[in-house]
């Protein structure tokens, strides 16, 4: 029941930001017709989640996964229905930044299946939870476009925010403890522990992770500028609403789902982790050029299809990697970590995203994304993990 749960939050968290996904751009363009706004606009998201990951991480390894686990669902729940009545982009940023500071609900999900999933079978429930994420943005996009053609832009928010106010309730009823007290952490806190910067440095700088985390960052910016701005990129390109932009989120969340779901757990019974990450970032790769100069509107399902296999294949088996890499004392600390890279991502990644398509033209976060993520293929190649043994 636990796991279920788990995967059940992760699904929900992703659905909710599917529904807000395709309409955001135009939520925005109503304050302001900037796609850097845009981008500033995920950043606030990011930058307060950056500070928050490795906090609330901490706090789990400290004090138990539960408490915090339903902390960040309420928190999220606030945001969402704060973005739903903003009535100015400063609202709007409030709304955002509100649930980037309870938006730490990644890590702990991830510390909490390390704590009740053997180290060689990590990697597999890493992509079951990578699943949770690709249905989520099945099921999101389609009922955002829907509730926003029919009740208005500000419909999905309402929605996404009684979901997880929902999913909050439950989890209180249902969800246990998996940090017993004996296992929890006893080191003392202190603000270099709690500082996000001393913690990417140190993530950076870790004997057999540095090249890992760095990779994580390269391949993350790339991918959160696209998020950021991609229904920019098809409005400016093909003249695309939200309804279309949905079918197309909807196409990269099946995609994703059944590549996490099934493929992953086939192929990490045969290969390492580290080889499917890069076979996954060459991928990658590949897509983005192709999207940077796909000619015509069909093909860009075809070029996302295959840039959803890719990230499929790459998220949960770099997760693995890092997870495999700590001891059980610190996977909460370390998933943390790895959320405040990815954090940072957000945050870099959209204002980049923004500037390029500003001043470079639409086509340019995604070829330049490309050049990321082929560095990031490469700083794999030289990674040298080590698997720590687990008790």
């Amino acid at each position: 029941m636990a796991l279920t749960f788990i995967l059940l939050t992760v699904f929900i968290d992703m659905l909710g930001l599917g529904l807000l996904i395709p309409v955001i751009p135009f939520i925005v363009r109503q304050f302001s017709e900037s796609a850097l706004t845009v981008g500033l606009l995920s950043m606030s998201f990011a930058l307060f989640q950056f500070f928050a990951a490795p906090i609330l991480g901490k706090l789990s390894d400290r004090h138990g996964r539960r408490p915090l686990l339903l902390y960040s669902l309420f928190g999220s729940a606030i945001g969402y229905a704060l973005f739903g009545v903003a009535h100015s982009l400063a609202l709007l940023f409030v709304a955002r930044i509100v649930d980037g500071i309870s938006g730490g609900n990644v890590s702990i999900a991830q510390a909490y299946i390390a704590d009740v999933t053997e180290p060689k079978n990590r990697s597999r429930n890493f992509g079951m939870l990578g699943a949770a994420f690709g249905l989520g943005f099945i099921i999101g996009p389609a009922i955002g476009g829907t509730l926003s053609h029919f009740w208005g832009l500000s419909a999905p928010a309402f929605f996404a925010a009684g979901l997880a106010l929902a999913n909050t309730v439950l989890g209180f009823f249902v969800l246990p403890e998996t940090r017993p007290v004996e296992k929890r952490t006893r080191v003392p806190m202190t603000f270099a522990s709690l500082n996000p910067i001393s913690g990417v440095i140190r993530g950076m700088r870790h004997e057999h992770l540095g090249p890992i985390f760095l990779a994580i960052f390269a391949f993350n910016v790339a991918f959160s500028g696209l998020q950021s701005n991609f229904s920019l990129f098809t409005l400016a390109r093909f003249g695309w609403g939200p309804s279309e932009n949905a079918a197309l989120f909807s196409v990269i969340g099946i995609v994703s789902a059944i590549t996490q779901a099934i493929i992953v757990r086939k192929l990490v019974k045969v290969y390492r982790d580290q080889s499917i990450a890069i076979i996954g970032l060459s991928v990658q790769a590949v897509a983005y050029i192709g999207t940077a100069f796909v000619p015509a509107a069909w093909m860009i399902f075809a070029v996302c299809a295959v840039m959803s296999f890719g990230v499929g294949i790459t998220s949960p088996t770099i997760q693995g990697i890092v997870s495999n890499s700590v001891s059980d004392q610190d996977q909460g600390m370390m998933l943390g970590t790895t959320q405040s890279v990815t954090a940072l991502t957000r945050i870099v990644g959209p204002l980049w995203a923004g500037f390029s398509f500003d001043w470079l033209g639409p086509g340019a976060p995604y070829w330049s994304g490309a050049i990321m993520i082929a560095i990031a293929a490469m700083l794999v190649i030289s990674a040298r993990p080590r698997h720590h043994q687990h008790q």
